[in-house]
């Protein structure tokens, strides 16, 4: 017989309390007494928990959403945060807020809410309750105080970070999912809660949509699009560091010192406008932009921030002649432009004569060593090292002092003294603050000494050493107990080939089986990984994880949380071409972060034996990875059936699209993509040329970029999986499905297409990150790269 609606209820409050962690030991009579006593109640957003007019007060033990916790500050302040509660987190245990002071749910919740003084009653002869509730309200104490030290000596983007965190954690469905929806929560109400001015709020979260952290969506609900990310700026210990120093540039510097130079820009420059008296904020935009290798770009922002001849700051200052230098090195071969050189030489000097500082000094040695005026080098390099020095004796072992060191040894070096310089930098390399993005600097500036100094690329890997950077792939292996010893002999393999070539950090997927195995390993050895995947998370897990087992979806999920950076291709279904796309991009990021930090890009394959590049994914990598000249090892074997498995029909394939943002004639359509193997699709005012290799799409759109015809039109490169006459093909692709609003005649592409660009090796394609665009219709961020 079926239940009524009121027995039901009872059924889902009993289930509710039996399951909440504050009722864990409670006896089956009190529970029992509880339920009777209780209600189901739902509390849209914004709107305070509270009972019925003429009810007494209620405990509440959260179903689902979330309940922020508000006191009033003095003098009739607004309300402000001191919890978060969300599911089987139990409300009102201890006195009620102050006046002025409410449980507030901040998106919509359900509640069973028991009264206050029927809760009370139970308690008081159940000594499991009464302990329970003590334990509890401990905890609610310390949270608290960590909150107000936190308000105390936190910057406000890592507040907010927290803030949102938490909220995200306590409405995904799971701990590790990358995107969560947490709702409509207003900009003016997360002040308030905060005890901030909107207008921080706003900036904030502009730089954070610019930098793929959140998106803010047309009918205002706000998506955290990258957890793991989030969590790191709302790291408690690095935020507090970095606060109680006073620097508010942490988060900035925290990818700059990594390398993760597209990340820092895109947070200086949201930065630079929302604090535009603040020089730090471009000058930290210039100097990603610089690292990335957009030269004249960087040179440009210098000029519209009105940097230049700034001698307030030293590293200010040494920013243009910086950038001199880089782009006089930038010429294909071994041209070298000398009047920038010189122009540069000269700046730094100037720079040096104004501030005093070690800085300018040894960069205007080293540019004069660079012409081959070795006096004036020398000369330079003597008064600079003696500035590194004073700053040297003021520092205490453990304190960071990397640049000093640093500064020290290449002053040596420049006055001619090898052996001082070697162990200089060896010193340098194990200061507290040593970081790869700060060894690569430092490597890129000793091998342009190298045109004019007794050193080479040797001497430079012994002085400076930066571990190498690893790209993996495997099959999809399901392991069994005649699979067993293949993992074990890959472990093993792993484990010898990181530690020979002493590899600093990883980057692939976490398929179960090899992916995973191999992820586990690296992390194990202390190896930074950066997953990539080539599905959105959730349908990655339901193709490539569920299938082989609970246990491997654990393992996946540890993956995760112990990866340093976790990443997707935003439009992509489950398909064989797919996941060869994914992989080719996987490549391209190592092998980007390889030439950002300055490091020896290595590969580890694992594949099923006999298999061709037209078989395996794993084996179609390799080949890619060996023909540029790559090192690598491989590791051939006969996994359990299964593995490699085909994921579609052969009909789709990897397609590369140059995309224009309207319609064309027939003859405009000949003109722009030309004859050959080309398909034209249209969609709405969308006309695309789909081709097999990346080349052509770029010829096409610098045709059409080039034809007056075509002026004001917008053009983005993308890569997708395709199959030919399907309808739906704007789908595989973010830029015709998002229209971003890029400016005309520049030429942008999807971060897939320029990672792929990445593993040809060639100059032609040259694309630098500009950050989440904008759609036209704002439907959701869209990851994009200049064109140069």
């Amino acid at each position: 017989m079926a239940l009524g609606v009121n027995e039901a209820e009872r059924t889902y409050i009993a289930q509710v309390l039996s399951n909440a962690s504050l009722f864990a030991g409670v006896s089956g009579d009190d529970l029992r007494e509880l339920t009777r006593c209780a209600r189901l109640a739902s509390f849209q957003r914004t709107r305070p928990l509270a009972p019925p007019r003429g009810k007494s007060a209620e405990v509440y033990v959260i179903c689902s959403g979330v309940v922020a916790a508000l006191t009033a500050g003095d003098g009739g302040a607004d309300a402000m945060l001191t919890m978060l509660y969300g599911p089987d987190d139990t409300v009102g245990l201890g006195a009620s807020p102050r006046d002025g002071g409410a449980f507030m749910a901040l998106v919509d919740t359900s509640v069973v809410a028991l009264p206050r003084s029927e809760f009370n009653r139970v308690r008081r002869r159940s000594p499991e309750l009464c302990d329970a509730v003590y334990a509890s309200l401990t905890r609610e104490i310390d949270l608290v105080s960590t909150k107000l030290g936190e308000l105390l000596s936190r910057s406000l983007e890592a507040r907010l970070a927290g803030f949102y965190a938490r909220i995200a954690d306590l409405v995904a469905s799971n701990h590790w999912e990358p995107r969560v929806q947490i709702g409509r929560i207003t900009q003016t109400q997360t002040a308030h809660l905060l005890g901030v001015t909107r207008e921080h709020v706003n900036r904030t979260l502009m730089m954070w949509e610019r930098s793929g952290l959140v998106f803010q969506a047309k009918g205002g609900d706000l998506i955290i699009e990258n957890r793991k990310r989030l969590a790191i700026l709302a790291d408690e210990r690095a935020a507090t560091r970095h606060a109680a120093e006073g620097d508010r540039l942490w988060e900035i510097d925290s990818y700059l010192d990594k390398g993760l130079n597209q990340m820092a820009y895109n947070l200086a420059i949201e930065a630079a406008r929302r604090s535009p008296k603040d020089k730090r904020f471009p000058h930290r935009a210039v100097l990603a932009t610089a690292r990335s290798g957009a030269l004249e770009e960087a040179l440009a922002l210098i000029d519209a921030y009105k940097l230049a001849d700034d001698y307030s700051d030293e590293e200010i200052a040494c920013l243009r002649p910086r950038l001199l230098r880089d782009i006089a090195f930038s010429y294909p071969g071994d041209a070298l432009e000398e009047n920038l050189l010189g122009k540069a030489a000269q700046e730094f000097s100037k720079v040096f004569d104004n501030t005093g500082g070690f800085y300018a000094g040894l960069n205007a040695a080293a540019t004069y060593a660079m012409l081959g005026e070795e006096q004036t080098a020398a000369d330079l390099a003597h008064k600079a090292e003696r500035l590194a020095l004073d700053c040297l004796n003021e520092i205490d072992v453990d304190e960071p002092s990397y640049w000093v060191r640093a500064t020290v040894a290449e002053c040596r070096l420049i006055a001619g003294d090898l052996a001082a310089a070697s162990a200089d930098f060896a010193n340098a390399c194990r200061a507290s603050d040593v970081t790869p993005g700060k060894k690569a600097t430092t490597r890129k500036q000793l091998r342009r000494l190298a045109r004019s100094l007794p050193i080479d690329s040797a001497w430079i890997d012994e002085a400076a050493p930066q571990k190498g950077v690893l790209f993996y792939a495997g099959p999809l292996a399901p392991t069994d107990k005649s699979g067993s010893e293949i993992f074990d002999a890959m472990r093993r393999a792993v484990r010898s080939y990181v530690k020979t070539n002493r590899i600093g950090n990883a980057f692939g997927a976490l398929a179960s089986g090899t992916d995973i195995v191999i992820a586990e390993e690296l992390l194990d050895a202390g190896i930074a990984l950066n997953i990539y995947l080539p599905l959105p998370p959730t349908e990655f897990v339901e193709n490539s994880i569920a299938r082989s087992g609970a246990d491997w979806e654990k393992r996946f999920i540890a993956c995760v949380d112990r990866a340093q950076t976790f990443a997707w291709n935003r439009r992509a279904a489950p398909s064989h071409a797919a996941f060869q796309l994914g992989a080719v991009a996987a490549m391209g990021k190592a092998l980007r972060y390889a030439e950002d930090i300055d490091a020896r890009a290595h590969g580890f394959f694992a594949y099923q034996q006999g298999r061709t590049a037209e078989q395996s994914v794993s084996k179609a990598n390799e080949c890619l990875w060996r023909a540029r000249g790559h090192e690598s090892m491989s590791f051939e074997a006969q996994w359990p059936a299964s593995a490699d498995a085909a994921r579609s029909s052969e009909q789709e394939k990897t397609v590369f699209a140059c995309i224009f943002d309207r319609s064309m004639s027939a003859h405009e359509r000949a003109a722009i993509f030309g004859a050959g193997d080309v398909t034209i699709v249209e969609d709405s005012d969308i006309t695309a040329g789909l081709f097999a290799e990346p080349a052509r799409a770029v010829d096409a759109a610098t045709r059409g970029g080039a034809s007056p015809s075509f002026a004001g039109a917008r053009c983005w490169l993308d890569a997708g999986a395709f199959t030919p006459g399907g309808r739906e093909w704007a789908g595989a692709f973010i830029a015709a499905t998002c229209r971003p609003a890029t400016p005309s005649p520049s030429i942008y592409a999807s971060e897939v297409f320029a990672l792929s660009c990445a593993t040809l090796g060639e100059d032609r394609f040259r694309f630098e990150y500009a950050g989440f665009i904008p759609g036209q219709e704002k439907l959701e961020p869209c990851p994009l790269y200049l064109m140069v």
